[in-house]
């Protein structure tokens, strides 16, 4: 890669991946119908907050970001998982199970009971690296990339089942010396674009293996500072290095708007969190913005569990 190129990844939307689709075409098998209405499902599933995105983007100065790798989840109920294991294709049956709203994949009402309860399942949809083949890993680095956005972007769940389709031999070793254990074969000898297999962990078979990678998954990280939508909507785009006016354009807010909400933010993080982000070292109120908001962001970016969407 060249010095002037870095990876980075962050939370998008489901049109930014309109732009690949057709490449997800194989996760769908025999099933062409319903990979027809996958952006109807998107839609529908974006609509109940049941579906985000992650990007991995290569940037290189004085041009245009370029998608290089993405993914999705969606956390689903005991008996919509279970169902999973009896046939391949699981993107497949997500589709039927948003356009028609049977409510096997939880929305964000769910996600916050199921994450009160502690037993929220994953399953993670649609990984891709463009720069590799149909259901190859891709470069080391950009999968790099794209592991960390999923341990960051699911710290603070408590998940307790992890569910991954693997689409090749590669892919299904990799998982495997992961700390992922088979679920369904479906008969077949080795999992192909045509026959792919389920893989899976349980927070307890992590538990008996602590080392693995994926066990960093199962562990619980309180949340203190209690951010609400609309602070969260501002964080995560400061996150990205965007400034006030760049925020204020994404979000069609005023800047006074915007000024108001970090107002708010500081406020909350001072009532809720101020030994945590400030260590006792500062007094907000006798402290200029950008060092304020430097010390936030760094913490954030140490503790992404706080950007999840348990308030309103």
């Amino acid at each position: 890669m060249s010095m002037f190129q870095t990876l980075r990844f962050r939370l998008t939307s489901w049109q930014t991946v309109m732009t690949v689709i057709e490449r997800l075409a194989f996760e769908f098998g025999p099933h062409r119908d319903l990979f027809q209405q996958l952006p109807e499902a998107w839609k529908n599933l974006d609509q109940k907050e049941a579906i985000p995105f992650a990007v991995v983007e290569r940037i290189t100065p004085r041009r245009p970001p370029r998608l290089v790798a993405h993914g999705a989840s969606v956390f689903v109920n005991d008996e919509f998982l279970e169902r999973l294991k009896e046939a391949p294709f699981v993107a497949a049956q997500v589709t039927r199970d948003a356009l028609s709203a049977n409510n096997g994949v939880l929305g964000l009402k769910d996600i916050r009971e199921g994450q009160a309860r502690g037993d929220l399942n994953l399953l993670l949809l649609h990984a891709q690296y463009l720069d590799a083949p149909t259901g190859a890993m891709g470069m080391a680095s950009v999968y790099e990339v794209l592991a960390r956005s999923f341990f960051e972007h699911h710290r603070g769940y408590r998940v307790k089942q992890c569910l991954i389709e693997a689409f090749s031999g590669e892919a299904v070793a990799h998982h495997l010396g992961s700390g992922l254990f088979v679920r369904a074969n479906h008969n077949s000898p080795a999992a192909t674009p045509e026959a792919p297999w389920l893989l899976g962990v349980t927070r307890e078979e992590s538990a008996q293996n602590p080392g693995a990678r994926i066990a960093p998954l199962f562990l619980e990280y309180p949340i203190r500072l209690g951010l609400r939508r609309v602070h969260r909507e501002v964080l995560s785009l400061a996150l990205l290095g965007m400034v006030d006016e760049e925020i204020a354009n994404e979000l069609s807010l005023s800047h006074s708007a915007i000024k108001r909400r970090w107002e708010s933010i500081y406020d909350l993080v001072d009532q809720n969190g101020a030994d945590l982000v400030w260590g006792g070292r500062m007094q907000v109120s006798t402290v200029r913005g950008p060092e304020r908001r430097r010390h936030l962001l760094n913490y954030l970016r140490e503790h992404p569990e706080e950007m999840r969407p348990f308030v309103e």
